[in-house]
């Protein structure tokens, strides 16, 4: 695509991967550089002469362009086709036009498209005219999905689902066909790379020698670069690739710039790059080399996470801008994946072998495990400076492990057991065995639990929020050979094995025919929805356990101190930050631990409840329900308030448990095994598993 003509080295770049400066990419302001005129663009390419094309998402397939010199006044924008964008990512044959990629040479704009059913290249000069169009039935077949899709000078290569297949541009002859499933392609051949790609083996690059390589990174895209063979881009940053010594650098970390990871990303003239962030806005980045003072220098945190939640992530964006000292650098684990759960294990793997993180994202690990190796580092001193007045700290003190407070929960919400009055016991919760009682005193059990849940949905509820029950994760034993467990086992018998695959627990419920909701509370106009739902009223019953708690507390964020990371102050502060009234008044769809910002989120439902909203839900034949909510009252604030000031239980799912809990019961419930068998087995199964947690 011309490339090979630009610059060759990144002086200052090469200085960063040699030693001696700490690199860092500016963001600067794209209003100074070029003209967007207020389109988001999906892909982006840059030619020698300083045009670049892109993908609007406004479904239409747009070339922005710019001179090098003002004074031509080809600061403009040109609509090439009437072409839709698919996404870019094309897997089936749509019946209308889409547009997937544009790609620049010296001279001209290439395009993948689907037209009609069939894959098309086209090859339009600047002014938008027609120079070549070349249908690809023959070199890929009828019903072949193209992943990917690149041009250089001389060759177009095509990502097919099992091969990479490389075209002469001159002759349109196949030059090669190079087996590796779904590549992404950073060059059709004619310099020293061609691809990288992965499967269950792992992750690898493969060059234009033919030599395959392996690389412990996996790369969301791959991209063209003058000073290093290949640019990789995932989740947490940019890395430059180099084959020879099998290597890879990291020249940009997305958090330190406080940008979501973009999904496109061009090498530019002067050595800096062009990035479209998350949203299809363009960026940016100058490359510059800055010489730090002793005092002067950054404090990077490592944050290693699996499949991060959006609203920490931006929250950590939001963080690294604000603080002058401190920058979260995001690790997301879930990139690893070729299979499920590789992240998972490498994650575990690296922090039990001693290269721990800073600060752990809990949400997806098992926090009584790394607590009890000592790899953990409680904050009672940081909760007990915090005043009651202001935070609800029996949510930040929930989730305590022999007294001391290894989880940061900012936000959460509820996880409840709703009954309808119908229910009798007007008592405010219920043990396992009053709650099994009710049930077979009511009949119908399956109906009146709802459709929503087969046997191991709610038995894997079950086990998840009766702790006090089954599993004391304080001292690391458990208790499943009790009457209630069988007559839980009993009353199971009586579910499908698996849930209904279609119904609507809110129409049942609003008939009359469901009794008991099992449900989250994330807000105060959704208690206004349950209103609506429970027509005659409801009461919150909680799940059945020991204690007998209305509600328990489902962390939306739950995070973690590495014991061994020297950086506890300044970890407190970006958790000062999460306590804060401007973020926690940012908080959606959960509810804040900040009980000022909590106040002025439940005013702001509340004012909006006074609107007129209908809620909507299929009944038995798909056809929508419309029920009216009635507006918020006092009482209705006071409820919901009392509830998240008296919780202090916190659900804790453990799968590992749960499969050893159902693959003994299952025999059970075929009729080959009798409970006094099963029940001893799970047992012993379960405490040498807890057992192992010591």
């Amino acid at each position: 695509m011309g490339k090979k003509f630009r610059n060759i080295l990144f002086l200052l770049l090469s200085l960063i991967v040699l030693g001696g400066c700490k690199n860092n990419l500016q963001l600067v302001n794209d209003d100074e550089h070029f003209t967007i005129n207020g389109y988001d663009i999906s892909t982006i390419d840059i030619a020698e002469t300083n045009y670049f094309s892109g993908v609007s998402s406004n479904n239409k397939n747009v070339l922005f362009y710019r001179s090098s010199s003002q004074e031509d006044g080809h600061n403009n924008e040109m609509f090439l086709t009437d072409l839709t964008l698919n996404s870019n990512k094309l897997l089936q044959h749509p019946t209308d036009n889409y547009l997937y990629k544009a790609e620049l040479d010296d001279t001209s704009i290439w395009t993948l498209e689907l037209a009609n059913n069939a894959w098309i290249v086209r090859n339009l000069d600047f002014s938008g005219e027609e120079i070549l169009k070349t249908d690809l039935l023959s070199y890929i077949g009828t019903d072949e999905p193209i992943y990917d899709f690149s041009v250089d000078d001389t060759q177009i290569a095509l990502s097919l689902s099992d091969k990479v297949i490389v075209i002469d541009k001159d002759d349109w002859e196949i030059r090669e066909e190079i087996k590796v499933a779904k590549a992404k392609i950073a060059s059709a051949g004619s310099n020293e790379y061609r691809c990288a790609y992965q499967n269950d083996e792992g992750f690898w690059l493969y060059s234009s020698n033919g030599n395959t390589y392996s690389i412990e990174e996996a790369f969301y895209q791959i991209y063209e670069s003058n000073q290093y063979d290949m640019l990789g881009t995932n989740v947490n940053g940019l890395y430059g690739i180099d084959f020879r010594d099998k290597s890879y650098w990291l020249i940009a970390n997305w958090s330190q710039l406080g940008i979501s990871a973009p999904q496109d990303v061009v090498e530019i003239n002067s050595g800096d790059f062009l990035v479209l962030d998350s949203n299809g806005h363009p960026l940016l980045l100058n490359s510059r080399s800055t010489d730090y003072g002793e005092n002067d220098k950054i404090c990077e945190l490592t944050f290693a996470t699996y499949n991060i939640n959006q609203t920490l992530k931006n929250a950590i964006l939001e963080y690294n801008k604000i603080s002058s000292n401190v920058t979260i650098i995001i690790k997301d684990y879930s990139i690893y994946d070729t299979d499920i759960n590789i992240g998972m294990t490498k994650l575990n793997t690296e922090i039990i072998s001693g290269d721990i993180p800073d600060i752990i994202d809990l949400n997806y690990l098992d926090e009584v495990n790394l607590s009890k190796k000592g790899l953990l580092r409680p904050i009672n001193d940081f909760i007990d400076e915090l005043p009651e007045s202001e935070y609800l700290i029996n949510v930040l003190e929930s989730n305590s492990i022999d007294q001391s407070i290894y989880n940061f929960v900012p936000q959460f919400y509820l996880m409840t057991c709703l009954t309808s009055k119908a229910v009798p016991s007007n008592e405010a919760g219920w043990n396992l065995s009053e709650f099994i009682s009710c049930m077979n005193e009511m009949g119908n059990i399956s109906a009146n639990i709802g459709s929503n849940y087969g046997r191991h949905d709610f038995l894997r509820l079950i086990i998840a929020t009766s702790p006090q029950n089954f599993v004391d994760y304080t001292q690391l034993k458990c208790n499943f050979e009790n009457e209630s467990f069988e007559n839980l086992l009993e009353l199971l018998t009586n579910f499908p094995a698996v849930k209904a695959p279609a119904g609507s627990s809110h129409y049942q419920i609003y008939k009359g025919t469901q009794n008991v909701f099992f449900t989250h509370i994330d807000s105060l106009l959704h208690l206004q929805s349950l209103n609506a739902i429970f027509k005659n009223g409801f009461n919150i019953k909680g799940f059945p356990s020991d204690a007998k708690e209305a509600a328990m507390i489902f962390p939306v964020i739950n995070l973690g101190i590495s014991a061994q990371s020297p950086y506890y102050t300044q970890i407190l502060d970006f958790y000062t930050y999460l306590l804060s009234y401007n973020y926690q008044r940012s908080i959606k769809n959960s509810f804040p631990v900040n009980i000022n910002a909590l106040h002025d989120k439940f005013e702001e439902d509340i004012q909006a409840s006074r609107e007129i909203y209908y809620l909507n839900f299929p009944d038995e034949y798909d056809q929508f329900t419309e029920v009216e909510l009635k507006p918020l009252t006092d009482s209705d604030l006071n409820k919901l308030m009392n509830l998240l000031k008296s919780v202090n239980q916190t659900v804790h799912y453990d799968d590992k448990i749960f499969e050893i809990v159902i693959e003994e019961a299952e025999p059970y419930f075929f009729g080959d095994k009798d409970l006094d068998k099963v029940v001893p087995i799970i047992q012993n199964r379960v405490q040498i598993l807890l057992d192992e947690k010591q």
